[in-house]
């Protein structure tokens, strides 16, 4: 029997958040996009999402500190600046 090695895209993780978003499930999204992290931590959409799942779940101190621990504060992206400002 032989192990995969194989891990998912950044792409395929951020589907998979988005997906759980849309259906409501907030923690799982968030448990999601930081797992997504391990593999791809230098990827700001899944760190976007993953304080984005916060804050829509109501956890908006915990957004706000993981928005700066994951070194979003400062970035120009439209949808992190608005993120950012909110």
């Amino acid at each position: 029997m032989t192990v995969s090695t194989t891990t998912k895209s950044a792409a395929d993780w951020l589907a998979e958040v988005r997906a759980l978003e849309g259906r409501g499930e907030l923690v799982l999204a968030y448990d999601t996009a930081m797992r997504a992290l391990a593999e791809h931590p230098d990827d700001i959409w899944l760190k976007f999402r993953a304080v984005l799942a916060l804050a829509k779940s109501g956890a908006t101190r915990r957004a706000r500190d993981e928005f700066r621990r994951l070194g979003l504060t400062g970035r120009t992206e439209t949808d992190i600046a608005a993120l950012e400002a909110r």
